[in-house]
């Protein structure tokens, strides 16, 4: 199967433990956890999904990826979010398919599996496991929903203390309905209700992946050349900090990462952009990713990925097209 990105699950994980940020001035809560938005009820999600939040749990945007949480937490608030995967074969087979990858977080162990349902009949596989990251040891429940969209939870806790997540995380899971997508838009905007929009490249075709919408071109059996857009959550947000403390990330979390240019440029909006040109090796593939910071109180990023060499230098060009339709709105 084509790839779009780095593994699946393993930038999940990553992802979610990134919500305690370690800056250089020492640790701290993301400030997100705190300052989302309260639930009162089911949380709606554009990729096609509800579900019952547990009771005074708070709703934030994580890395493109909606998220609640619990709040009053000092250091890691236990969080749940939803992703999708394209695996295929079996709701069994999906689970075998990921398993390789979160074996390689340092003192992985799966702790319980069993099944469960939605309370519209969805079977549910429930992962229980234990890793160990930079920032401790935590206690992670993957709950991988069978039927055509490939949904996955992902539930996240300290590994000592938080125990009453277990439950809150289950029963939010058993309330997971299905609502339909809202990807039903012009199929030349892209659109996924962040606030923004931009146009997509004739051919190119819409996607998820790691809960993410992506937009991909269609036409290359080994790596499709792709672009997406997140929410970068820097303090400050000036473009300057941002891309600062973003190379930092990268710098460290890449191997063979090297600067390949650094410039800017504005969108057709007028808003400013500053682009970081990068090469990066994610196995098996040789990567040129491209950054695109764009000046916006919800600090949009998007970042697009083509093979390095000259099959895919085609696509450097479009990306910039793409930046410059960007419109908030």
């Amino acid at each position: 199967m084509p790839r779009l990105l780095p593994p699946f699950v393993a930038l999940l994980t990553l992802l979610v433990i990134s919500s305690l940020a370690c800056a250089a001035d020492g640790c701290r809560a993301l400030d997100s956890f705190h300052d989302g938005v309260a639930v009162d009820g089911r949380v709606e999600d554009f990729r096609g999904f509800s579900y019952e939040a547990p009771p005074g749990w708070k709703k934030t945007d994580f890395e493109g990826m909606p998220m609640v949480s619990e709040p009053g937490h000092l250091m890691f608030a236990p969080n749940l979010l939803f992703a999708t995967e394209r695996v295929p074969g079996t709701l069994d087979d999906r689970v075998e398919a990921n398993l390789p990858e979160l074996r390689d977080f340092e003192g992985f162990e799966v702790v319980g599996r069993s099944e469960m349902e939605t309370d519209d009949g969805d079977r549910v596989i429930r992962l229980d496991t234990y890793a160990t990251h930079t920032e401790g040891r935590f206690r992670q429940i993957y709950y991988f929903i069978d039927g055509p969209e490939q949904f996955l939870g992902t539930c996240t806790r300290h590994h000592r203390r938080q125990h009453h997540a277990d439950d809150l995380c289950d029963a939010a899971v058993r309330s997971f309905r299905r609502t339909g997508s809202r990807e039903d838009l012009d199929p030349k905007v892209f659109d996924d209700g962040r606030g923004f929009r931009l146009a997509i490249p004739d051919g190119w075709t819409r996607d998820f992946s790691m809960g993410h919408s992506i937009v991909r071109h269609p036409h290359d059996e080994e790596f499709y050349p792709n672009f997406l857009v997140v929410n970068d959550e820097i303090p400050g947000g000036a473009l300057k900090d941002r891309l600062s403390l973003n190379l930092r990330e990268l710098q460290a979390a890449f191997v063979g990462f090297e600067i390949v240019d650094q410039r800017t440029m504005q969108t057709d909006q007028g808003r400013e952009v500053v682009v970081l040109v990068t090469n990066a090796i994610h196995s098996p593939f040789h990567l040129r990713q491209t950054y695109y910071f764009i000046e916006s109180d919800q600090q949009f990023l998007l970042t697009t990925s083509r093979l390095v060499d000259d099959r895919h230098r085609f696509a450097d060009e479009i990306f910039d097209a793409v930046v410059r339709s960007f419109t908030i709105h």
